[in-house]
């Protein structure tokens, strides 16, 4: 909770976009990461993709709430089984834990995917 009201304040206050993400050392703390709002992991990939000129297929992969602008930029969304349920939702592949190696099966599935998608074009 405190956490949250600081994340509220920050952004509030000084508007910076400063969202609340679990530790991903120790899912008991939260860490308050402050950055200009116009900065996001969505906007990079957004950006990565224009410079990159023709991409086919984006696969992106995340498991906190500040992924959600880059899964949104994706063509193939991999949300961790820990994700928050509006990860979840959007998810083209939803993959167990960072700590059980969990983005190596997700990835697999997404190439999957990608090549499925690719065939049928």
């Amino acid at each position: 909770d405190a956490a949250r009201r600081i994340s509220e304040k920050l952004e509030e206050r000084l508007e910076l976009h400063a969202p609340a993400i679990f530790d991903p050392y120790d899912s008991n703390y939260f860490i308050v990461q402050a950055t200009d709002p116009e900065a996001s992991k969505g906007m990079a990939l957004k950006d990565v993709k224009e410079l990159a000129g023709s991409v086919d297929y984006v696969i992106a992969a995340g498991d906190d709430r500040n992924d959600l602008s880059m899964l949104l930029e994706a063509d193939v969304k991999i949300a961790m089984s820990t994700a928050p349920d509006d990860l979840l939702e959007i998810a083209d592949v939803i993959a167990p834990a960072a700590s059980e190696d969990g983005i190596i099966h997700g990835l697999e599935k997404a190439i999957a995917i990608v090549k499925h998608k690719w065939e049928n074009k």
